[in-house]
């Protein structure tokens, strides 16, 4: 099981994804394998270390990502059902030792709380609308198995789901044969309980904040995926069996993780190497929206003289605000906007529109800077055209100077 969790990981395109992205989530998935390891020693074996490491694994968690306190809360029920219902002794005053070190490390977060709550009031998630909880179990798992966007993800969510089953419901009578028991069998039964639960109550809280869902805040909950579906191939009573299906499943998920490392996910090297080619110092360089300015921008940093602005404030394209989003794009006048750029461009200088139309609260509002420009630039040019094949797609006009 263990060197089939192993594989299962080290092939799996959503942990390869989230590898190769300046995020949080593989940071999440990895606290999360370390929190399970220190909550089994500090069952198994109560001791200051044990205790110690979940307290601090706590903690970070909540700090690293919002969506781990969803997972902490239903492990701290498991811990006071274990606490209250345990069979020994012993077993309910380690249940009770790791309560007390996950309210410790849940103490560390205090001091952010205060900006967690401004947060939640003020942010949000203004890219997407919320979605039905059902809907969200089938986010996480297609893109447990590689993501939406990608046909080989249905390849293989078959495999993966089939394993998972198996695991919770599954036992080898014979070579040949496997039976299904509808009271679930030993092995991973909690760990599934608690994935399923802690997505549940993450999505009905979403949900009820009308906030949407991404199939990576679901990162938390991958390691106890993971370890179901390795627990599924012990099922199987031949290891020739075995060892076919794990190859099965290694080699769809390269096929996935491998086109996560090679395909480029943003068109903005696209924009940014015609800006870097053919720009002038004082040039203006236009994003709509800000949310596409960040990874264009880092690309143009070593060029020097040009002026960069975001819509729908004028802020510089490093970081998007996303304080008041929705509140701030209405009060935003698209055609004072265009005028301004136009002003900055004055006579002698190229405006360049870095564009990606289709943004939710953005319906009409780049096309519309973009009417105003040209009518104040007529020989508007295309340069980069937008290309939705990519997970962020942008295109590229060009306003030339008069």
């Amino acid at each position: 099981v263990a060197w089939a969790a192993v594989v299962v990981l080290a092939s799996s395109p959503y942990a390869i994804r989230y590898a190769t992205e300046n995020r949080p989530y593989s940071l999440q998935i990895l606290l999360v394998l370390l929190g399970w390891l220190a909550l089994c020693g500090a069952l198994e074996r109560p001791g200051l270390a044990p205790l110690a490491a979940v307290a601090a694994v706590t903690g970070l968690l909540l700090y690293t990502q919002y969506w781990s306190m969803w997972l902490l809360a239903i492990v701290g029920v498991c811990l006071v059902w274990r606490a209250v219902r345990g069979e020994a002794l012993a077993d309910r005053q380690a249940a009770r030792s790791a309560i007390v070190a996950i309210v410790a490390g849940g103490l560390t977060f205090l001091p952010w709380v205060p900006t967690f709550l401004y947060q939640a009031a003020n942010t949000g998630t203004p890219w997407g609308e919320r979605i039905l909880p059902t809907a969200g179990f089938s986010i996480a798992a297609y893109e447990f198995a590689g993501g939406q966007r990608h046909s080989e993800a249905t390849a293989l969510l078959v495999p993966l789901l089939v394993l998972a089953l198996l695991a919770i419901f599954g036992r080898a009578l014979d070579a040949r044969r496997v039976e299904l028991d509808l009271r679930t069998r030993p092995g991973v039964r909690l760990q599934a309980a608690v994935l399923v639960a802690a997505l549940l109550l993450g999505l009905l809280a979403s949900y009820a904040g009308g906030t949407t869902f991404a199939g990576r805040y679901a990162a938390g909950l991958f390691p106890l995926f993971v370890m179901v579906v390795a627990f599924g191939f012990t099922v199987f009573a031949d290891a020739r069996v075995r060892y076919v299906a794990l190859a099965l499943v290694a080699a769809l998920g390269l096929v996935g993780g491998v086109r996560n490392l090679v395909e480029n996910r943003t068109q903005a090297a696209q924009a940014a190497a015609v800006i870097r080619a053919e720009a002038e110092p004082g040039d203006v360089v236009v994003y709509c929206p800000d949310q596409v300015g960040p990874d264009v921008s880092r690309l143009l940093r070593d060029e020097e003289g040009l002026e960069q602005l975001t819509f729908p404030d004028g802020d510089p394209p490093e970081f998007v605000d996303w304080v008041d989003y929705q509140e701030r794009i209405d009060r935003a006048d698209t055609q004072a906007f265009a005028a301004e750029v136009l002003e900055r461009a004055g006579e002698t200088h190229t405006v360049w529109f870095v564009i990606a139309p289709g943004y939710r609260n953005f319906e009409g509002e780049c096309e519309a800077i973009g009417a105003g420009l040209s009518a104040g630039r007529p020989g508007a040019r295309t340069r980069v055209a937008p290309d939705d094949q990519f997970f962020e797609f942008q295109g590229l006009i060009e306003y030339p100077k008069p």
